[in-house]
């Protein structure tokens, strides 16, 4: 007799199958009784639903009873199955409406964090704008990882360069150049510190060393902020205007730190190769996140409290 899976089985089916690589071929076998309408139906709807991109044949098997007829489905695609298809077709349809109403917060929380990295990427975008007034007393050039723990990398190199740019950009236009402030520590794989070598680095683009400070201590961007503006307030003894220099991709979030550093201070972006920015840009959106994650996580917190209480009242009632 020719064997009948329910709709128990199919679930199972696809349960097992969904883990596997989906972009190779994708091959899913389902049998079921033809007797079993319902189900027919609910294939048909699935094989409608995934259009073009899937090739489905329908095969048609006789047992040894010839009053029990399976329907062999085979369906073999070359693309990655879309997330609503999976919400859709398995969520909406097989499991209890409680759980889809606690499934629920998952779009919702994906909408918020869609909406935190807009905000991000737009205040980014428009920081690129921002340009400065030549009247400042300071430039304070964020340190980075340095080639062979002595060498200062191209990525550096486009921060420094960005900074001397603006120096001698004010200093033709108001013959008082700012201080150059470099800002960075010795990591554990590196020979001297970042400040060090930025400093030769800039000597031999021709800036004086009067004009240039160094900062040895820090070893994040905050630390950049707070070591800076201590030699800052020791040097003017009163007011000041300072800007910082950093690749562009990464001054909003510098910009936050200089604020909870209480340094009143812009920043000025070197640009960045375009091949490198969109990995450049996810991390600087998760480090974002990561420094308000008690904020993000009580709103993500409220709205699956939310989708509970609502799939709780649906269970109920």
């Amino acid at each position: 007799m020719g064997h009948c899976l329910g709709i128990e089985d199919v679930r199972g089916d696809f349960a097992r199958i969904f883990p596997c690589e989906v972009t190779e071929h994708i091959l899913v076998t389902l049998f079921s009784c033809s007797q079993n309408h319902q189900l027919n139906i609910q294939l048909t709807e699935l094989i409608h639903h995934v259009g073009d991109e899937v090739k489905a044949l329908l095969v048609c098997q006789t047992g040894n009873d010839t009053n029990e007829h399976c329907i062999r489905i085979l369906i073999e695609s070359e693309i990655t199955l879309e997330l609503d298809l999976v919400f859709d077709f398995f969520l909406l349809k097989y499991l209890p409406q409680w759980i889809n109403a606690l499934f629920f917060c998952v779009p919702l929380i994906l909408i918020y964090l869609f909406i935190v990295f807009y905000n991000f990427l737009t205040v980014s975008f428009l920081y690129q704008f921002n340009r400065p007034r030549y009247n400042q007393d300071f430039i304070v050039v964020l340190g980075a990882g340095l080639i062979n723990g002595e060498t200062v990398s191209p990525l550096l190199a486009k921060r420094i360069n960005k900074a001397i740019a603006f120096y001698r950009a004010q200093s033709r236009a108001t013959l008082n150049p700012p201080i150059l402030l470099m800002s960075g520590g010795q990591g554990a794989d590196e020979k001297v510190p970042e400040a060090i070598a930025m400093k030769q680095y800039a000597m031999e683009q021709g800036i004086p060393e009067r004009d240039i400070l160094v900062e040895t201590n820090s070893t994040t961007t905050l630390e950049n902020m707070l070591y800076s503006k201590e030699i800052m307030d020791q040097q003017m003894k009163g007011p000041y205007r300072a800007i910082f220099s950093s690749n562009n991709y990464h001054i909003f979030r510098a910009g936050l730190y200089a604020r909870q550093a209480k340094l009143k201070a812009n920043g000025i972006g070197a640009k960045t190769a375009f091949y490198y920015l969109p990995n450049a840009f996810l991390r600087e959106y998760i480090a974002i996140l990561m420094m308000n994650k008690k904020r993000h996580m009580i709103i993500c917190g409220l709205l699956f409290a939310g989708s509970a209480f609502l799939s709780l009242i649906t269970l109920l009632f």
